[in-house]
């Protein structure tokens, strides 16, 4: 089958274009990832090289074009990278319900994988963008754009020291949710130069954990007219076990907010931190 071939194919190449198992560089374009093929297949040939490379830390390139996936399983220790995030580059777009991709947790050490470079798409029907699985350290998504999924663009489950940064995140239901795990809550996460707009639902949803951190963030047009469960970011049961600061905002930006509110705190112990923030025109806060 697919996958088999693919794997195969992986571990007997000899220099043939940087594909060779020994390489960190597999661009799946060479292995048939393409515009033009089925969501199935597409799928089929990436979790083909995800699986064959989980143990080296490599790093796959995706070509340009709109390149429809299904429910892709990614493991931490692989980056994941497009084209290029501009109208011409790789837009991942998934076909079904579901999580385009989740990232799994396959080895907790030095080896520490990454997504960038692209736009996601869950125009097909994707429920969530991204998922990053439960208690991961280090893993970064930068230089993306998100929109169309019809519940969170990213969602992650006790993820620790988590970066996200160069992003725009809009044009669907709702943004970033970022929420305890199992073993341990959500803490030392940083957004850096992301803008969250035209979401209509909840921008930034953020329950359990601490020290989250926004730098040149930008808020703008979120939430829905007479919806007050709506707005920018919902921050609830954080410094549970007393760690102090539960938000900090740096430089950050904010205009017009449609929904209930700008910055909705519930069961917070910490405290939040405001510097050069500028928030015009909230509905309410």
């Amino acid at each position: 089958n697919t996958l088999n071939s693919v794997k195969n194919y992986i571990d007997n190449s000899s220099g043939g274009g940087g594909l060779n198992i020994n390489r960190t560089v597999i661009f799946a374009e060479a292995l048939g990832v393409k515009e033009s093929e089925s969501a199935s297949n597409n799928t089929s040939i990436l979790q083909g090289i995800f699986e064959a490379n989980k143990n080296l830390g490599a790093t796959v390139v995706l070509p340009c074009g709109k390149i429809k996936v299904t429910n892709l399983n990614l493991p931490n220790t692989i980056s994941l990278i497009g084209s290029g995030r501009h109208w011409l580059g790789t837009h991942l777009i998934g076909t079904t319900a579901g999580k385009m991709l989740n990232v799994y947790k396959h080895y907790n050490g030095d080896m520490m994988g990454s997504i960038s470079n692209m736009v996601i798409n869950g125009k097909g029907g994707s429920t969530t963008g991204i998922f990053i699985n439960s208690g991961m350290a280090f893993f970064k998504i930068s230089d993306m754009c998100f929109f169309s999924c019809t519940d969170f663009m990213v969602e992650t489950k006790g993820a620790l020291i988590f970066h996200v940064t160069d992003c725009r995140v809009g044009g669907g239901m709702n943004g970033f949710k970022i929420r305890a795990g199992d073993a341990f809550f959500a803490n030392l996460i940083t957004f850096t130069n992301v803008q969250f707009g035209s979401l209509a639902g909840r921008a930034t949803d953020i329950n359990g954990g601490s020290q989250i951190i926004f730098n040149s963030c930008d808020w703008e047009n979120n939430g829905t007219i007479g919806d007050m469960s709506t707005g920018n970011i919902l921050a609830s049961g954080l410094s549970a076990l007393g760690e102090g600061v539960d938000l900090t905002f740096n430089n950050c930006w904010s205009e017009v907010t449609y929904g209930g509110y700008w910055l909705n705190m519930q069961g917070t112990s910490g405290v939040t931190v405001f510097r050069d923030t500028m928030v015009w025109q909230p509905q309410s806060t």
